[in-house]
């Protein structure tokens, strides 16, 4: 799996840095972002000068990575037909109603690992522990930090 940066994947309010003399620059989510910003992207937030305190930048977000997963278009094929309306209803719930729990379906979104456990659990609870399998997986920059 390759690691995947793209800059739409920034979240939209996520403040970036441009601190260069910062000492942890090479290991900050945010200095990485800010060196990556588009050439047509003139405004936006970003980690201020007050951040830096005693020594410590209070902004600071390790550089990660996570295993997103896109799609899941075959996790409903095996289950009990009194499961899988409910099931797919609390998928859809839990990712948002029907237009963003249509872009998961089909892969235009990434799951988190967050979103990936949740529904492995919930699939677990009803006795599908071995049903989720997503349909691919792609390594990905974190920015839950």
């Amino acid at each position: 799996m390759e690691k995947v940066f793209r800059f739409k994947d920034v979240p939209n309010r996520w403040a970036l840095c441009f601190n260069s003399a910062c000492e942890r620059r090479e290991t900050c989510m945010r200095f990485f972002a800010g060196r990556h910003v588009p050439e047509q992207m003139l405004t936006g937030n970003a980690v201020l000068p007050s951040a830096w305190q005693k020594g410590d930048c209070k902004a600071f977000c390790e550089m990660r990575t996570v295993r997103m997963a896109r799609g899941f278009s075959h996790i409903f094929y095996n289950l009990l037909a009194r499961h899988t309306a409910l099931l797919r209803e609390k998928v859809k719930d839990y990712l948002g109603g029907n237009g963003t729990y249509y872009r998961y379906l089909h892969g235009e979104k990434p799951l988190t690992p967050k979103q990936q456990e949740w529904i492995r659990q919930l699939f677990s609870r009803y006795g599908y522990a071995d049903q989720v399998v997503f349909d691919a997986y792609e390594t990905a920059y974190d920015f839950q930090g």
